[in-house]
């Protein structure tokens, strides 16, 4: 045999002559599984945040939520002082244009300390 062609068989980018394909396709479904197990955990977190989000709570609240019911309870409020609907919330969240909210904020809104309860709706007038 010619030295060409010894060469040509054991080619860097051919496989090797015991590949197995198996291998291959267990890898790809093990990474299949995974990818979909990890995506559905990142789907119900979004469904969780955002359901805090319309009730404009955070995760302390939620937990702690008997505070605020007994509070809510004296006053005859809404079960949480701070929330004020959901569209009023996911503005207070993510501000008063809806077109912007994919957006990332340009600034901040000012304060950070005050925030509007419920129970002050019927003090407005």
């Amino acid at each position: 045999s010619s030295p060409s062609s010894s060469s040509s068989s054991s080619s860097p980018l051919s496989p090797p002559p015991h590949h197995f394909p198996w291998s291959s396709i267990a890898l790809d479904v093990v990474t299949l599984v995974v990818a979909l197990v990890l995506s559905l955990g990142v789907v119900l977190l979004l469904i969780w945040h955002l359901q805090l989000a319309s009730s404009n709570k955070t995760t302390i609240e939620y937990m702690e939520g008997v505070t605020a019911n007994m509070e809510a309870v004296h006053r005859d409020a809404p079960d949480h002082p701070y929330d004020l609907g959901v569209e009023r919330n996911l503005m207070a969240l993510f501000g008063d244009d809806p077109c912007l909210w994919l957006l990332p904020p340009c600034a901040p809104k000012p304060g950070g300390i005050d925030f509007p309860v419920s129970w002050d709706e019927g003090e407005e007038e």
